[in-house]
């Protein structure tokens, strides 16, 4: 099912389970410009399951949270990767969770997220 372009509000929120809501939205906000997945429970273990309907949303996709979520440093590296090989051409805005102790690769990465793009915005969940 696919909703009329026009009816297509740009925002999913997820809030209890991430995955069987990704998987839901994904045909439904085909098209979505911002993916609020902050607070959704999203832990390192299914990040790989809820990033496949992330990555096919891509094109479209302008703004990415996923911040106070419990993800490891290499989940960033992950997308870092997928920033630099031109998935999400037309992300301009990241919130990214902060770890508890980041190492100092956690800072380069999202250093090398900055350096993707001029107008991409990253920032942390830190406080």
């Amino acid at each position: 099912m696919s909703l009329p372009h026009e009816t297509i509000y740009g925002y999913c929120w997820c809030q209890k389970d991430a995955v069987q809501t990704l998987r839901t939205l994904k045909n439904l906000c085909c098209e979505a410009l911002v993916l609020a997945l902050s607070n959704c429970g999203l832990r390192s273990d299914t990040f790989e399951t809820v990033w496949e309907p992330v990555r096919a949303l891509g094109s479209h996709l302008h703004s990415l949270d996923i911040s106070l979520n419990h993800l490891s440093e290499n989940h960033l590296l992950m997308i870092v990767m997928e920033l630099e090989s031109g998935w999400l051409p037309r992300l301009t805005k990241v919130l990214f969770p902060f770890p508890g102790n980041p190492s100092p690769q956690f800072f380069e990465a999202v250093q090398r997220c900055q350096l993707v793009s001029p107008c991409l915005k990253v920032e942390t969940d830190l406080i």
